[in-house]
């Protein structure tokens, strides 16, 4: 088979086993294949060197018939390029059955990698899925507690407000409670940088029986429940 037609052939079962779709990130190694081949070369020079170490006239005439030519007085031998090129053979059968083994190859540890990426992933998500479960209930949690310390304030607040202002011992383990939260407890907008009107709301009432001050309640410098002013028309 000449050159040419084994490296068309080649890359004909190359092309066939890439079609078959079952390699597809490696594809690229075996379109590499007749390069390999393409790579093979007659050793001339060595050939020729060795030939020349047994010269003889039945010699020259066999070398004549497989394209060798022997010239001045069997001391130089020159190869005929189209006889040179009969001397590497390719088994169509057995080729194709190599391009198979390594297509299968390929495709084997694709299919591994695949199924390491899958299992990778599975567990990645199964432990994405349980860190937002997670993330979830803590968020619930932390909600729940925001909404349970916000009505022990406001709870407190309204006892303050029927102790009144005056009545700092009575108060003194309430106004604890709510430090333990961060919480401090306000009568006026004095020594804290926050408007009165920031601080309370403000109604005007005739009912003289309801007057009365909710204290407010500021947590971090901010107020966190707003104070209540009940006045006498």
């Amino acid at each position: 088979m000449e050159n040419q037609k084994v490296m068309q052939f080649v890359e004909d079962i190359v092309k066939e086993e890439i079609r078959k779709g079952n390699v597809v990130k490696n594809r690229d190694v075996l379109s590499m294949l007749p390069e390999v081949i393409d790579a093979l070369h007659i050793n001339k020079k060595e050939i020729r060197s060795s030939i020349e170490q047994c010269p003889g006239s039945l010699l020259k005439n066999a070398l004549n018939v497989i394209g060798i030519q022997v010239i001045k007085k069997d001391t130089v031998l020159e190869m005929a390029e189209s006889h040179a090129e009969r001397w590497i053979t390719l088994n169509p059968r057995e080729f194709k059955a190599i391009v198979q083994r390594i297509s299968q190859k390929l495709y084997e540890l694709e299919s591994q990698a695949n199924q390491k990426y899958d299992e990778e992933k599975k567990s990645r998500d199964e432990l994405f899925d349980k860190y937002e479960e997670l993330e979830r209930k803590y968020n619930q949690l932390k909600r729940d507690a925001e909404i349970n310390e916000k009505l022990i304030a406001e709870r407190i607040q309204y006892i303050l407000s029927l102790k009144g202002k005056d009545a700092v011992s009575d108060s003194e383990q309430l106004i604890e409670l709510l430090k333990d939260l961060s919480i401090d407890v306000y009568w006026d907008c004095s020594n804290v940088p926050l408007t009165d009107g920031e601080m309370f709301t403000e109604y005007v009432i005739e009912d003289e029986a309801l007057v009365g001050t909710k204290p407010c309640l500021v947590r971090n410098g901010i107020v966190y429940v707003k104070g209540l002013r009940l006045i006498k028309k």
